[in-house]
This record gives C-alpha cells, structure tokens and sequence, in this order.
C-alpha cells in the first residue's frame, strides 16, 4: 500500500545481497588459495597494473588523489589478475578508511631480484599491537576501520594470501599513516600449485 517503503525495502535487499554475494566470493577465494590452487603465471610489470588500478580508484573515488612513484618496469612472474587484487584491495583499504583529503601514495621498485610494492596513506595509522593480526580473516582494530566503512573484513586477508602464494610477503608498518609493504621475488623458485599460462587448464579444473 506505500510504494515508497516498498521501493526503499527492495533497495536494502539488493544492497545486502550484493555484501552477501561479495563476503561468499571473498571466502571462495580464500578457501582457494588455502588449498594451494594453481596460479596462472606470466610476465606482470607491476608498474603497468599499478596505473590501471589507480585509474579504477579514480573512477569509483574522483575525489581522491592517489600519488604514484615507480620504475619504467617492474615485471615478475605472477597472476595478473590476483596481483591486481592484492593492488585494489590496499587501495581501496587507504581510501575507505582515511578521511576525504588524506593522502594516497603507491610505490613500486626493484630491489635485488624482489619487486616491493608500497602502500601509503595519510589515515589514522595502524596501532602497533594490531600489526602482527592485521591480516587475519575478520579481524577489526579501532573504530575508524569498522564494518559501517564497508566491507567485511577480508580485504588484508586475501592481500595475504595471494602474496604468500606468489613465495613473497607482506607486512604492515604503524607509524603515522598506514603503509603496507609488499615484496614478491620476481622470478618464482619450483613449487607445486603452478600453472603456466601456455599449459592449458590444470587436470581437474
């Protein structure tokens, strides 16, 4: 009988079904890297997919600045399209959870035979004694990076779990502002959970 109460109803359902939807498809990929499923890996130049997630964080966030610094090239052997994961969710975890005119910055270098990948924002910062728990799936620090800012928790979760299936790490620095620090060898030692891009798919997928 009130069309306007029907019309905001439908809207919160479909607004819930789309965090459902999203926090299932998060788990999923967890529950995938967990048991070790392969990565399809080929030459990724960070520096290339660094840009093009920073032009994605422009179009959702126009008003946000983010600021990068990199090499002409950064290329190691990785699945693009997780690496592109892990660069969006720190992104969007510094532009969710820093006020509108804190600054974002990224950095990408060659260090060694490691790609480090660097994260910065100009946000409340991450309490030392949250730092070793950070990445755990769930897990909440203080009340500026709670679930009313969106998202369900799993955004560092799943950072962590594609770093560390690319053999590299990630670690997050308290100080002032947060910055997470991403290394990953450029050129993958054998390992099992592989899968070549010119292999075709994996027996069983």
């Amino acid at each position: 009988d009130r069309p306007e109460d029907l019309a905001r109803s439908l809207h919160h359902i479909k607004d819930e079904a789309s965090r459902m939807g999203t926090l299932v498809d998060d788990l999923f990929l967890l529950a995938q890297l967990d048991h070790e499923r392969p990565l399809r890996v080929e030459p990724v130049d960070l520096v290339d997919l660094v840009q093009r997630s920073v032009a994605g964080i422009g179009v959702s966030a126009p008003d946000r600045s983010v600021v990068v610094e990199a090499a002409d090239r950064v290329v190691i052997d990785g699945d693009e399209h997780r690496m592109r994961q892990v660069v969006d969710n720190l992104l969007v975890n510094a532009v969710i959870h820093t006020p509108a005119g804190a600054a974002v910055g990224i950095r990408v270098t060659d260090e060694d035979g490691w790609a480090v990948l660097s994260v910065h924002d100009d946000g409340p910062g991450i309490d030392p004694a949250d730092a070793s728990r950070i990445f755990e799936p769930f897990f909440r620090s203080d009340p500026s990076r709670s679930r009313s800012s969106g998202g369900a928790g799993l955004g560092l979760a799943i950072v962590a779990a594609i770093v560390e299936a690319h053999q590299g790490t990630v670690t997050a620095k308290p100080g002032e502002g947060a910055t997470f620090e991403v290394r990953i060898p450029k050129h993958r030692s054998p390992a099992t959970g592989v899968q070549r891009r010119d292999d075709g798919p994996a027996p069983g997928s």
